[in-house]
């Protein structure tokens, strides 16, 4: 470990400590997760900003709330910072047989075919995945611990496909009086949306975050447009909102 990440890893324990910081003590796996999630958001908005805008700064949060993450999970199930490098560092050397001297000839999907056969035969991964977390995260981690014993669709085209049936569902109950049935089928279309998300490469975390940070610099244009034009915001039409709309989005 670097002496930086050492240093890092200390303050982290220092925080933990029984003298330390309260609200660090208090901080499991589980509560941490979505802290995880939105840091990792901000490095990638912080990264994309030409230059980069305080992407050290973004990467130094993420940084020590992984460290925190992993601190957690040692005293929840005594899986040790020592035992995750050690597993990376035999996980990737194996896949990566040219790199290391020892070509298969051997794909990196095989490989992890190969590995989610040999170690998975009957564990049941998707109950594993922690109920505290949000969600959106939730959702995620459950599709992708189904996808690792084969329990996928094989590419996007069958989430989306569950996505329009189940609009059709949401359709046929939305007029009803079954307001449990629409918050049922109304899951299953949210569930359906990550999962496509998924199997696009993307996480639906990040793309929500993009989102609403678009539609919070639109909507303040939106706002700016009452204001400039000595409106009331009361007294909006839905015909000025949707031209105030029009304006902001062509604006940013």
């Amino acid at each position: 470990m670097s002496e930086s990440l050492g240093r890092l890893l200390a303050l982290v324990d220092r925080l933990r400590a029984p003298d330390g910081c309260p609200w660090d003590q208090r901080q499991t796996p589980q509560t941490l997760l979505p802290y995880v999630r939105e840091e990792l958001a901000e490095v990638a908005m912080a990264a994309q900003v030409q230059p980069a805008l305080n992407v050290e700064e973004e990467l130094g949060d993420l940084l020590f709330v992984v460290l925190s993450y992993a601190r957690a999970v040692e005293v929840e199930r005594g899986v040790t910072l020592d035992d995750a490098v050690a597993h990376a560092l035999t996980k990737m050397k194996r896949r990566h047989p040219a790199v290391f001297g020892h070509a298969s000839g051997r794909t990196w999907d095989q490989l992890k075919d190969e590995e989610r056969t040999s170690t998975t035969a009957h564990r049941n991964p998707v109950s594993e995945v922690p109920r505290q977390a949000t969600a959106l995260d939730e959702a995620f981690a459950i599709g992708a611990a189904a996808s690792t014993l084969g329990f996928d669709w094989p590419d996007a085209t069958g989430p989306r496909h569950k996505i329009l049936e189940e609009l059709r569902e949401i359709d046929e109950v939305a007029n009803g009086s079954d307001t449990e049935n629409l918050d049922m089928e109304m899951g299953d279309l949210l569930f359906s949306v990550v999962n496509f998300a998924r199997k696009l490469g993307l996480h639906p975390h990040d793309s929500l975050r993009r989102s609403n940070e678009k539609f919070r610099k639109r909507f303040e244009r939106v706002m700016q447009g009452v204001v400039d034009r000595g409106w009331r915001v009361e007294d909006c039409t839905a015909e000025d909102w949707d031209m105030l709309w029009s304006n902001a989005k062509e604006s940013c």
